[in-house]
Parts: C-alpha cells; sequence; structure tokens
C-alpha cells in the first residue's frame, strides 16, 4: 500500500535533498515533507512515466518534469512519483522528448498524454531529436 510505503520513506531528509540540489543549480522553490507526500499520494503510488507501481523504497523517486538544466523550478508542479529506472532513463532530458519515447514503446500515462497534448509544438521539434 502507498501509505505503508510512505511511512517507509524519509520524506524529511527526500525533500532536503532536492532543496540543496536546487539550491546548487540556483534554482527558485523549497520543498517539504508534505509536499512530497501530496505529490506521492496523487500518483496513486504509481510511476507518472510508466504506469507501473511502487512498492519498496528503493524504487520510490521524486523527478523534476522539467529538469533544472531547462529552467526547472523545484515545485510540486514540477514534481513527479516515479520509479529509479525511469528517474534514471529520463534523467534531464526535455520531458516532451522522453515523452515521445515513451509512447513510441506503446506506454501512455496520464502525465505523457498530457505533455504531448500540453506541447505539441515543442513535440515536433523534438521529434527530429530522436
Amino acid at each position: 500500500m502507498l501509505i505503508n510505503l510512505l511511512r517507509r520513506l524519509n520524506l524529511a531528509s527526500r525533500a532536503a535533498t532536492l532543496n540543496q540540489r536546487a539550491k546548487s543549480f540556483n534554482v527558485p522553490g523549497m520543498l517539504t515533507a508534505m509536499m512530497l507526500m501530496e505529490v506521492a499520494l496523487k500518483s496513486g503510488g504509481v510511476c507518472a512515466w510508466c504506469g507501473k507501481p511502487i512498492t519498496e523504497e528503493t524504487d520510490a523517486q521524486f523527478d523534476h518534469v522539467f529538469p533544472f538544466r531547462l529552467q526547472g523550478e523545484n515545485t510540486p508542479e514540477n514534481l513527479t512519483f516515479s520509479c529509479a529506472e525511469c528517474n534514471r532513463r529520463k534523467s534531464d532530458k526535455h520531458p516532451v522528448r522522453f515523452a515521445q519515447e515513451q509512447a513510441a514503446n506503446g506506454i501512455l500515462t496520464t502525465l505523457i498524454q498530457r505533455l504531448l497534448t500540453d506541447n505539441e509544438q515543442d513535440a515536433m521539434q523534438q521529434l527530429t531529436l530522436l
């Protein structure tokens, strides 16, 4: 259950780590443990990028949709709950590019659909990078 997983995660420590990283990049925004909990609860316990259930604390990660190098902010609105594999694969790619890669593999989560729809113009430009 997601609640049990969240109890095992040290959300205060994860928020502090994300905040330190943001500060090192001069990125605005400050996260709290409560904000991380809300992001995870909104996800329903599944990875925003692949839709697979996240059941282990070692697999639970918080990913900035728009990476810091693309002027992404350290805010709950720019954060997703993701599995470690997707977070590593996405890395600091443009989210539309990663969404296209996932869609090309038949993976269409709500986040991927939203990114491809909301950023259709960007998606066409990113397509040439694949």
